[in-house]
């Protein structure tokens, strides 16, 4: 079992924040900018769930992903259903006012179904969402079960060199996030790269200084490409955002206890439900901005990141606080028992 990593959690607390600060973006060249940079996000966590699946024994390996499928399938299933329901309220009591069953054969097509197998698009449950992030993953973990199975099973990791160019290829194209954003462009080469970095454990081999610079230089590029348009056939920016992840994820694996430990903690507690949580947040926040009149004012737009950020985090942490006196309060219980019965 991997001993938990500061450094890593304090990436995912950075992280997580990052991708909320991508659905509700600051103003101006800084929103575009913060926006770029925050796309590392996702590469990240995919490596992260790919390095932690990662066992000296294939059967350990095998054993651990069948926990990891049968706890992100409830995930899923609670996600689509509560983001079902809202989608549904919020067309029928929102300016639209459509009818439930109008809004059920909208959504519930045969297009968005097949759209959602191959692409983890969810406008089956009524709109586009991040939520295509865990429905990727979730099937990626069924396919690396079924490709553990076989006693060659690291052929799997040509998809590598073959399925991210053409990641980085789709970028340049208005073909639509969702089709770069899905199981097969996404998912399956970062959760790759993050078996490979576990497995092979490639970055004890190099000098720390070495992923500090290149880390330095590709967020520089990152940046850069944000503002100024970079012609290429594939994204430079998107290169150098997976340089930058896995730099990111080495430098952390070199340094695990080197953290802020209050963003650790986020990460390692919170990202997770800041993640579910924040396209509510974002929704209502927007919809009231909008009913005080207030949403074209540029204090808003320069504060509704924060204020989601901020709301998201605060929900998380309570939603945590309530699981943990229900914990407490049925251990309690048997003691009650017990002391009744003397």
């Amino acid at each position: 079992m991997k001993k938990s990593n500061n450094c890593l959690n304090m990436a995912k607390g950075i992280a997580c924040f990052f991708v909320v600060f991508m659905h509700i973006p600051f103003p101006n060249t800084f929103g575009i900018v913060v926006k770029k940079i925050g796309e590392f996000a996702v590469p990240l966590f995919y490596m992260i769930s790919g390095f932690f699946l990662w066992k000296p024994e294939l059967k350990e390996v095998k054993l651990g992903l069948i926990k990891k499928i049968n706890r992100l399938f409830n995930v899923c299933l609670k996600v689509s259903i509560v983001y079902l329901l809202w989608n549904i309220f919020i067309s029928r009591f929102g300016s639209g006012h459509l009818a439930i069953s109008a809004f059920l054969k909208r959504s519930f097509t045969l297009e968005h179904l097949y759209k959602f197998i191959l692409f983890q698009n969810t406008d089956i449950f009524g709109g586009r969402s991040p939520y295509w992030f865990l429905f990727a993953l979730l099937s990626t973990y069924v396919l690396l079960f079924a490709v553990f199975m076989l006693p060659k099973w690291r052929f799997i990791y040509i998809c590598i060199p073959i399925l991210l160019p053409i990641n980085f290829y789709l970028h340049t194209t208005d073909i639509g996030w969702d089709y770069y954003n899905n199981l097969w462009m996404t998912a399956i080469p970062y959760v790759l790269i993050g078996i490979i970095i576990a497995e092979r454990s490639f970055y004890r081999g190099f000098t720390p200084i070495i992923f500090i610079i290149v880390s330095v230089i590709s967020l520089f590029i990152t940046i850069y490409g944000a503002i100024v348009h970079i012609s290429c056939p594939i994204s430079i920016t998107q290169f150098t955002i997976c340089i930058f992840a896995i730099c990111i994820i080495c430098l952390a694996l070199v340094y695990p206890d080197v953290s802020v430990q209050f963003i650790s903690n986020i990460g390692a507690k919170h990202s997770m439900l800041i993640y579910i949580i924040h396209p509510f947040v974002i929704s209502i926040i927007e919809k009231l901005a909008k009913a005080l009149h207030i949403d074209n004012l540029s204090v808003y737009h320069w504060s509704s990141p924060i204020i989601v950020a901020l709301i998201s985090l605060s929900l998380s942490v309570i939603s945590k606080s309530i699981n943990s006196s229900k914990i407490s309060f049925y251990h309690f219980l048997p003691h009650v028992a017990s002391k009744a019965s003397d």
